[in-house]
């Protein structure tokens, strides 16, 4: 899978209204889930907290890439 399959406009917020990072993380995903390759969705949102656990995916700056090897997806 390559990024730009997956990264639509419409997958797309400059705006998020969420004020910690579990409810960020939790808004992405629902954004996300309007996309053919998400199956579900609870799935996706566990992977991505698990991986939080290990590792932070946030760069700095405000800028983060949150994910997670899951079934949830395509």
């Amino acid at each position: 899978m390559r990024i730009i399959d997956v990264l639509k406009d419409e997958n797309i917020s400059l705006s998020l209204n969420g004020k910690s990072k579990n409810e960020i993380i939790t808004e992405l995903v629902e954004l996300a889930s309007n996309s053919e390759n998400f199956i579900d969705k609870n799935k996706v949102l566990t992977s991505i907290f698990e991986r939080e656990k290990t590792m932070s995916t946030g760069i700095g700056y405000g800028v983060a890439i949150p994910h997670g090897k899951s079934t949830g997806v395509k």
